[in-house]
């Protein structure tokens, strides 16, 4: 991935790597924009426990016994991480770790239907002096048996220093094969991907807590966010966690349409000073520091920035969780949705928020009850739609005298219609 800062908009804008959710080809490089801080307090807030139990029970693969099997595999390792990157955006970094996985899982699983077979033919060349004496050496990066067949040397290297080796070194290969199912090994390099992932997220929700909380630690709040970090920095961190990030710098978008024809343009000519000038862009040119990274460098990235800017984040006063506000300064609910019906926290706040106004009014406890009753006859047809509305705002009227104390609450109650 690639993400750089658009200050003039408070964004971080975010360079993905686009792959067909069939095949995994790409298809080139896209932007999506984001608010300072909207991708880093989305992946810290994830249910990472929910996560981690998807990657022990859902990244699961059988030992391939054919070439068909190993595609299958491949095809439930595609559904789940098309599923996965749909959490967050930071899961599409994971898929060219997939792309070049499959490829060596299928060599590695040709290697695994053919090795029974050349086990005979290259038996005493595994037990050849020649063979131990270049593995033990190193001098050679793979070796050819005497089948002709490749094997890599990280794989035979394995099998040659297997605890408890038996002498006979085909034997040692028989019972390496038997013992590392390699849909094992394959997916326990995707799980320990997953799972540094998840422990990048949660000391990321550590190092938030501590250097951008609003609101605690009570004995920090009055802190700058810098003064903190410096203090996490010093004692929690100890100077640890650091991240080196590669930096390019790109003039104006990244995925600008107009660099794909540069290479197509006729080399410089000093006697077209004057039509090379009037080829420059009406619109500004803006310049932008570019950065090569992975998840934990991008949330780095993103967290530096919100530390350098001094930004205090809140958490939402309903679900409990970061959000980054980019309305009002005093919004104390996120948009986070809630469930099937689309109601958001902000929709619940708004709706909490006016309960707790009004659960010790009389005027607007009257009002609500007469309000729910006409709205029942509307309902039930014994009430126009437009006989509503003129009751409507007539009780909205006599509501606002009443919360004035120009008629009192008994007149307003024997006007509703209320007992």
């Amino acid at each position: 991935m690639q993400i750089y800062y658009d200050e003039k908009n408070n964004e971080v804008v975010l360079n993905k790597r686009e792959y067909d959710d069939e095949t995994f080809s790409n298809h080139g490089l896209f932007e999506e924009k984001f608010p300072l801080g909207y991708l880093l307090v989305g992946f810290i807030e994830l249910d990472f426990d929910k996560i981690a139990h998807m990657v022990e029970n859902e990244l699961t693969l059988s030992m391939p016994r054919n070439a068909e099997d190993a595609l299958s595999n491949i095809e439930k390792i595609e559904r789940f991480f098309n599923e996965l990157k749909n959490v967050h955006a930071y899961f599409w970094d994971n898929h060219h770790d997939i792309e070049e996985s499959f490829d060596l899982y299928i060599y590695e699983a040709e290697l695994h239907f053919q090795i029974k077979s050349l086990l005979l033919k290259d038996a005493d060349w595994f037990d050849s002096a020649e063979f131990q004496e270049s593995i033990v050496s190193g001098y050679s990066s793979s070796f050819y048996g005497t089948s002709g067949f490749h094997y890599p040397s990280s794989f035979l290297i394995s099998i040659f220093n297997i605890k408890n080796n038996p002498e006979n070194i085909s034997e040692a290969i028989s019972a390496y094969i038997k013992e590392h199912p390699l849909s094992d090994v394959f997916i326990q390099e995707f799980r320990d991907k997953l799972n540094n992932i998840i422990e990048t997220g949660k000391w990321f929700k550590k190092a938030v807590e501590f250097c951008l909380d609003s609101e605690s630690p009570l004995e920090l709040r009055n802190l700058s966010p810098l003064h903190r970090y410096y203090l996490f920095q010093k004692y929690i961190n100890k100077g640890v966690q650091y991240y080196c990030i590669p930096t390019t710098y790109q003039i104006n978008s990244i995925d600008d349409e107009s660099h794909e024809s540069w290479e197509e343009l006729p080399d410089f000519d000093e006697s077209r000073f004057d039509e090379i000038i009037k080829s420059l862009p009406k619109e500004p040119i803006n310049l932008y520091e570019v950065y090569d990274v992975n998840v934990g460098s991008a949330c780095y990235f993103e967290f530096m920035k919100l530390v350098s800017k001094g930004t205090r984040l809140n958490k939402c006063k309903n679900c409990g969780r970061y959000f980054i506000n980019t309305g009002r300064a005093d919004t104390k609910y996120c948009d986070r949705a809630l469930g099937g019906d689309g109601k958001t926290c902000k929709d619940v706040g708004a709706m909490n928020l006016y309960r707790e106004k009004t659960k010790n009014d009389p005027v607007v406890e009257e009002y609500n009850r007469a309000y729910k009753r006409r709205f029942a006859q509307v309902k039930h047809k014994k009430l126009s739609n437009q006989e509503f509305e003129r009751w409507s705002m007539e009780a909205r009227v006599k509501k606002e005298k009443a919360k004035a104390g120009k008629i009192s609450i008994d007149e307003f109650k024997n006007w509703l219609g209320n007992k």
